[in-house]
């Protein structure tokens, strides 16, 4: 620890120098490994050395930038991975659920959505959502991202949901040839049981067709009802 306390320092010392205006000085492997486990354990104490050795311009230090922002999402991959584990009672998965809200409340977008696997891991955070919502919460999870500055990542979260819901639509209606394709999505959005999915994924459906929830709604009822 003590080796990487003193690179944390000289890479601090540099960032805030005017040396690193025209060169690179690149981050090892085994600083960031160790601010990924420094995360999964201590949250706060990992986010602030991040915080003191990342630059001012993001852009201008692309690599070291990218393998910050990654050690985020590979220590909340790791601790969904403990949640995973069959052999840990409830109180420990909420104590990893709890470091999951934590490490993911201190995550700030630094570079493009797409140069980083934030959908695979939002795809594995509604997994477990919905495999066991008593222990990580979906509106939990959308109340941190909702907190964030920046709203790309709630906005990823959403949409993806969104997509992950409309495609299950597909598959649960696939056999009513008469209906069209957005028929069966709001068929399928109108029978979930959850009410705050419902109106959530609702309101993205409505606000992508610019239309209002009620005309919506009405209209594809008397639809289907000409339909049938």
């Amino acid at each position: 620890m003590k080796l990487f306390l003193q690179e944390i320092y000289s890479y601090y010392k540099w960032v805030h120098s005017s040396a690193s205006d025209g060169h690179s000085m690149v981050l090892s492997s085994g600083l960031v490994s160790f601010m990924q486990t420094l995360l999964t354990t201590q949250p706060s104490v990992a986010h602030s050395l991040i915080q003191c050795i990342s630059h001012s311009q993001p852009e201008r230090q692309p690599r070291n930038t990218k393998s910050l922002q990654l050690a985020y999402i590979n220590a909340i991959n790791t601790l969904l991975d403990c949640l995973s584990s069959a052999d840990i009672d409830d109180e420990r998965k909420k104590a990893y659920a709890m470091k999951i809200y934590e490490v993911q409340s201190k995550f700030h977008l630094e570079i493009p959505v797409s140069s980083l696997p934030i959908r695979t891991l939002f795809t594995k955070l509604i997994e477990h959502a919905t495999q066991e919502p008593h222990i990580i919460s979906n509106t939990d999870l959308l109340s941190v991202l909702a907190g964030l500055e920046d709203t790309s990542l709630l906005e990823e979260f959403c949409s993806l949901e969104y997509e992950i819901e409309t495609n299950r639509a597909v598959e649960t209606y696939q056999a009513c040839a008469e209906l069209t394709e957005e028929q069966r999505q709001l068929l399928h959005i109108m029978s979930l049981t959850d009410a705050g999915l419902r109106w959530k994924i609702l309101l993205i459906f409505a606000g992508k067709r610019k239309a209002h929830v009620l005309e919506l709604v009405l209209v594809r009822i008397l639809n289907l009802l000409g339909i049938c």
